[in-house]
C-alpha cells in the first residue's frame, strides 16, 4: 500500500535549497543522480512509511534530508 508524501512549506525550501546549492557547486551529472537517489528514497518510504520514526500527532511519519 502506497501511502503519499506531504510536504511541508519548510520541506520544499529546504529541498530547493539542497537543489540551488547543487546547481552552483556540483555538476548536472551529479543533480542527476541526487535526484534519482532521492526519487527511490521517497518510493521506498512510500511503498514502506514504517520505515520512518512516527510523529507524535495523527498517523504521520517524520524524516529531515
Amino acid at each position: 500500500m502506497d501511502l503519499e508524501i506531504l510536504w511541508t512549506p519548510q520541506a520544499i525550501k529546504g529541498f530547493e535549497r539542497i537543489l540551488n546549492y547543487l546547481e552552483i557547486h556540483f555538476s548536472d551529472k551529479e543533480k542527476k543522480r541526487f535526484l534519482n537517489d532521492a526519487s527511490r528514497f521517497f518510493e521506498m518510504i512510500k511503498a514502506h512509511p514504517e520505515l520512518l520514526p512516527k510523529s507524535s500527532s495523527k498517523k504521520i511519519f517524520i524524516e529531515v534530508l
